[in-house]
């Protein structure tokens, strides 16, 4: 199978693609596995040419991948550090601007081949934000043009506030921080470097919401395949196994397995994948 993390053959040089201050996942194993699946994902879809806008995805890695497919890729950092850390990179971006998901009114309606969100619905973007961020971006992405948006999973955010120890457990135990989550994916605990925003969604529903909005499903999958919680040891195997095939077929069989709805709850992200009709 092909590496599809981009030039890298290891995880520590994914440093030279991410800004370190603001994104060592993309350095850790985790980062490595969810980028690795998502672009695998991702591959059997793109177009042979045309424009991507890569929508404050942190990762100099995806911009790279997507301009060794002959795409064009501009990146929408809202963060001025992250835009500074871009530009100063021999970045594979034809662009790097300032842009708020929320609203890119600074490009035409049909701009886009491929438009890609693949952080801030989990990251920058609230509950109250999420149907302005949709709309904005398939009003850009022109017909048949592909979306690729990840989220996280609400069940991943339940087991999460347990990890936290006893004052997660009270927050599990509450029913209406409990209510927010289940009806609208509000998260009751908000990192101030996040902006406020945090959002979860139910696998579900994920599918319907964009066919509502004239968006063909084409994926739902799992970032991580069914290793969530395991991407440490997955790692351990490449490191060891180099060029002997195992983990090749680790990660073959993860992506081979990445939509299988029985373990969407708790993927490491959701990745939904689709197409804007005409």
């Amino acid at each position: 199978m092909e590496d599809h993390a981009g030039e890298a053959t290891d995880a520590d040089e994914v440093e030279d693609f991410c800004d370190p201050r603001a994104h060592d996942r993309f350095r850790s194993p985790l980062g490595w596995l969810e980028m690795t699946i998502t672009q695998a994902l991702l591959e059997p879809h793109l177009p042979a040419e045309g424009a991507v806008l890569d929508l404050a995805s942190g990762a100099e890695g995806y911009a790279q991948w997507f301009v060794e497919r002959d795409l064009e890729v501009t990146r929408a950092e809202p963060d001025v550090h992250e835009r500074d850390f871009a530009r100063g990179l021999p970045s594979a971006a034809a662009e790097v601007t300032d842009a708020d998901v929320c609203d890119l009114s600074r490009w035409e309606d049909d701009t886009f081949a491929v438009t890609t969100a693949l952080g801030p619905f989990h990251r920058l973007v609230g509950a109250d934000e999420k149907d302005r961020a949709t709309a904005e971006m398939i009003r850009v992405t022109r017909p048949g043009g592909l979306l690729a948006v990840t989220f996280l999973p609400l069940y991943l955010a339940l087991r999460d506030l347990l990890l936290r120890g006893h004052d997660g457990a009270v927050l599990a135990g509450d029913p209406e921080v409990v209510s927010g989550l289940l009806e609208d994916g509000r998260v009751p605990w908000v990192d101030p470097q996040d902006g406020g925003g945090r959002l979860v969604v139910e696998p579900s529903t994920v599918a319907p919401y964009f066919e509502r909005r004239g968006v063909e499903t084409v994926l739902l999958g799992s970032t991580h395949g069914f290793a969530t919680g395991l991407e440490t040891q997955v790692d351990a195997i490449r490191r060891i196994d180099r060029d002997l095939g195992a983990y090749e077929g680790v990660v073959d069989l993860l992506v081979k397995t990445a939509t299988d709805p029985s373990i969407l709850g708790l993927a490491g992200h959701l990745l939904y994948v689709g197409r804007v009709l005409d």
